[in-house]
């Protein structure tokens, strides 16, 4: 229920980081458009950051605690669960990989 109600504005940022992009693009000079999507990032909204913090000390607590009671109870239900935490880990570990790897291609593409 945490993760459904920390998920709820997103749409809001997305729309907002959005409207900043196409600010950004409408700059007149490169250096002024780098800056600008510089400081998109450097300067996220305040209420987006606490929801990212909250969000992985969140899930960083619940795989601790995971854990450390899968030593206690041995249970398929426990195995299922720390499985899922595993997956979780692994998807925001590749996300930010293709994130990556999507930038360096259209940094290295030509758009003309």
């Amino acid at each position: 229920m945490t993760r459904i109600v920390c998920a709820v504005p997103r749409p809001y940022f997305w729309v907002q980081t959005r409207r900043l992009f196409v600010q950004a693009q409408m700059q007149p000079t490169p250096q002024l458009v780098t800056q600008r999507l510089l400081d998109i990032y450097a300067n996220p909204f305040g209420l987006e950051r606490v929801l990212l913090v909250f969000y992985y000390a969140w899930l960083g607590l619940i795989t601790v605690l995971l854990f450390i009671l899968r030593f206690y109870y041995e249970s398929e239900f426990a195995q299922r669960v720390w499985r899922h935490c595993l997956f979780n880990f692994i998807s925001i570990v590749v996300h930010r990989l293709l994130c990556v790897l999507l930038f360096y291609y259209l940094m290295q593409s030509d758009f003309k």
